[in-house]
């Protein structure tokens, strides 16, 4: 078996990444980019959650209740 085939064995064995095709794009790094900050955006908006004081509070967590 030549060197190289252990890549294709186990792509057929195993299948491709589920964002193979994602990931493909010219623009790479930007959708690495986007994929990350998208990933990131639920840690800052609970962060920003458990921060905020009064009125500010009030609002910022009926309008997350409503987007559920």
């Amino acid at each position: 078996m030549p060197q190289n085939d252990y890549m294709d064995l186990h792509r057929k064995r195993h299948g491709r990444r589920l964002d193979y095709e994602e990931r493909q794009y010219v623009h790479v790094y930007f959708f690495a980019f986007w994929r990350k900050k998208e990933a990131r955006a639920g840690h800052a908006r609970s962060q920003m959650a458990k921060k905020l004081r009064g009125q500010k509070a009030k609002l910022y967590h009926k309008k997350r209740y409503s987007e559920k």
